[in-house]
């Protein structure tokens, strides 16, 4: 599902969200934002297939 995302939707719109509260594969060229206890604790931007 997060590839049918990250490749068929972008193909769309310009900025794709999806929020998930379980940990998933990152897709490529995608900006990880965590939250804990609803503040950012964490950015990131996966620029390959990195593993989390």
């Amino acid at each position: 599902i997060v590839k049918l995302l990250a490749n068929e939707l972008t193909r769309v719109f310009d900025q794709v969200f999806l929020i998930t509260h379980v940990e998933i594969e990152e897709p490529p060229n995608s900006t990880l934002i965590e939250l804990v206890d609803g503040k950012v604790a964490e950015t990131r931007r996966i620029t390959s297939q990195e593993e989390g």
